[in-house]
């Protein structure tokens, strides 16, 4: 029996469409779920009858309420484009303005706090001396792809523990 999973990603983003393609290559059952890549966005009204094994929030702006956390079997898990010293917005900008020599991507546990979770992995990367916003985000983005499939991946072929067994090793 194939799990359930609900995909949070961005509307019109290439990445969120290849994360639920990839979902459905591991044997989910996947709904997509699309925000508006805006602050402030909102989940669509679908997700309120939303349950299942899975929740994975690639991309979105949207802060998920307890309710709907409630509602996952298994694991809720985020994937944050920083490393875990900058939780919320703006961790690119504060890797720029701190003079960070390397970011990442955190994928941790999701619960009623923001990036607040259980960290199950960090995926990292250099910064460079002439980088700016637009050069680390696009390798950030193309790393939380990375962590995306290599998550996924893991846990469709070994199951939960998997993340179990990541997070008890962080």
């Amino acid at each position: 029996m194939s799990k359930k999973a609900l995909l949070i990603g961005f509307k019109d983003c290439e990445q969120s469409k290849q994360a639920y393609d990839f979902l459905n290559v591991c044997g989910f059952d996947a709904t997509p779920i699309y925000t508006d890549p805006k602050r402030g966005a909102r989940l669509p009204i679908e997700v309120k009858d939303w349950s299942g094994d899975y929740l994975f929030h690639l991309k979105s702006y949207c802060i998920l309420k307890q309710r709907l956390l409630d509602r996952v079997s298994i694991a809720s898990v985020n994937f944050h484009p920083c490393p875990p010293k900058y939780p919320g917005a703006g961790g690119v900008n504060w890797t720029l303005y701190n003079g960070d020599t390397e970011t990442g991507v955190t994928v941790h546990f999701m619960d009623d706090k923001v990036d607040n979770g259980k960290i199950i992995k960090v995926y990292r990367l250099p910064v460079y001396k002439n980088d700016n916003i637009r050069s680390v985000m696009s390798r950030i983005q193309s790393k939380q792809m990375e962590a995306f499939y290599d998550i996924v991946g893991n846990i469709s072929i070994y199951g939960n523990d998997y993340l179990i067994n990541e997070a008890n090793n962080t």
